[in-house]
């Protein structure tokens, strides 16, 4: 009775130091690269124009305008009622 609760012990003590014991390691590579953004924005004959590739817009600058092109959100904000003056703002995903 004795020989088996002692081999019970050392079965358990065993089981229990494998797991304590036991340990995985791994290599995690990520390797990537930075591109230059692909929209421009110019001012043609008095006009905005955004130019996205080969995609031409051309805003209509009385309005808050919101042109979704490539992963780019370009918005046109007028400054109070002075639609001369405007914020360009662009939001890259």
């Amino acid at each position: 009775m004795k020989i088996g609760l002692l081999l019970g012990l050392i079965t358990l003590a065993y089981g229990m130091s494998s797991s304590a014991f036991a340990s995985d390691s791994a290599t995690l590579t990520i390797s990537g690269r930075v591109t230059e953004p692909t929209c421009s924005a110019d001012v043609v004959n008095n006009k905005v124009q955004q130019r996205c590739g080969i995609v031409t817009l051309t805003p209509d600058l009385h309005e808050v305008a919101s042109h979704p092109v490539r992963g780019v959100v370009t918005e046109l904000v007028p400054l109070g009622r002075d639609a001369t003056r405007q914020i360009v703002l662009s939001r890259y995903d």
